[in-house]
């Protein structure tokens, strides 16, 4: 095992402060790039991707690893090599099954942050040279996240009787992994509703705006396989294309 890898399997199980840690090494300011991170980063991922795999890497220590990532807001090495593989380490270990609560609120943020919205043209750069099937594990969230927050603007607009059945049905064909992507489309009182929702920037970009509706109304745009559906939220019919 490297000196390399071994400094930085050791900091991400370590308990001090990574920026500490970092610091008493001499790896900050002007070093904070330097090439024994970065290839001690790189031989570590693997190890990190295994952990993961095993459930063997708490959502503390995927935290400390996410730290020394990022330098200064950015990621500390921004590369499409590095990119590719920081994103298959920790995201393939979820293309079948689904990470624990905790891990998942420290991954989607920072992969948001860093890589943007895979669905969008700012983030399909930062995804180039990712595999289809890791990408397709945040987008799979954003998916969630999405029919998580209709479901919550209709709790607030639209009647019980019209939705309790509705719902159900939707959450089991995403439980089934049935709906490949979902936009939101927004009347003018339901857009400022979603914003009150703790919405990051990212998730406010994959929405559109409805003229000619009611204010509090939205729509759910899905893609399933071989189709396009609108779901309305409030009493009206889906429409399949």
């Amino acid at each position: 095992m490297g000196g390399d890898r071994s400094f930085v399997e050791d900091l991400v199980s370590a308990s001090d402060a990574v920026d500490d840690i970092l610091c008493r090494a001499g790896l900050d300011a002007g070093l904070a790039r330097a090439g024994f991170l970065n290839s001690g980063i790189r031989a570590y991922l693997p190890r990190a991707e295994s952990q993961l795999n095993q459930k063997r890497l708490d959502a503390a220590h995927v935290d400390r690893l996410l730290k020394l990532l990022e330098f200064e807001g950015k990621l500390r090495f921004d590369d499409t090599a590095m990119r590719t593989e920081v994103a298959t380490a920790m995201l393939r270990p979820f293309v079948e099954r689904t990470p624990e609560p905790a891990t998942k609120e420290r991954l989607q943020p920072f992969f948001l942050r860093h890589f943007r919205d895979p669905r969008l043209g700012t983030g399909k750069h930062r995804w180039s040279g990712v595999p289809d099937e890791i990408r397709r594990v945040v987008i799979r969230w954003l998916v969630e996240r999405t029919l998580e927050q209709f479901f919550e603007l209709v709790k607030e607009t639209a009647l019980d009787r019209h939705w309790r059945y509705r719902e159900a049905f939707w959450r089991a064909l995403h439980e089934h992994g049935l709906i490949d992507d979902i936009w939101f489309i927004l009347g003018r009182n339901a857009k400022d509703m979603l914003r009150k929702m703790n919405t990051t920037k990212e998730e406010t970009e994959t929405t559109a705006d409805l003229r000619g509706g009611q204010g509090d109304q939205s729509v759910l745009l899905l893609r399933m396989p071989g189709v396009t559906i609108a779901e309305w939220s409030h009493n009206g019919s889906c429409r399949i294309w």
